[in-house]
């Protein structure tokens, strides 16, 4: 291999696991909330669960 195929070895790697480590830091730090307020998902109706953009 020569040197640009490692440069952009090291930099596709960078990228893949640097990514991950970041989401993890940022899902550790910043977790999903345990309580809606009002007005969240469980207000819809029957008539908003069946509703199908196609029809």
């Amino acid at each position: 291999m020569d040197s640009g195929s490692i440069a952009f070895l090291v930099l596709a790697l960078l990228v893949m696991w640097g990514g991950l480590f970041l989401a993890t830091v940022y899902l550790t730090l910043r977790p999903e909330p345990t309580a809606w307020p009002p007005g969240a998902e469980d207000d819809l109706t029957e008539d908003e669960l069946d509703w199908h953009p196609d029809e």
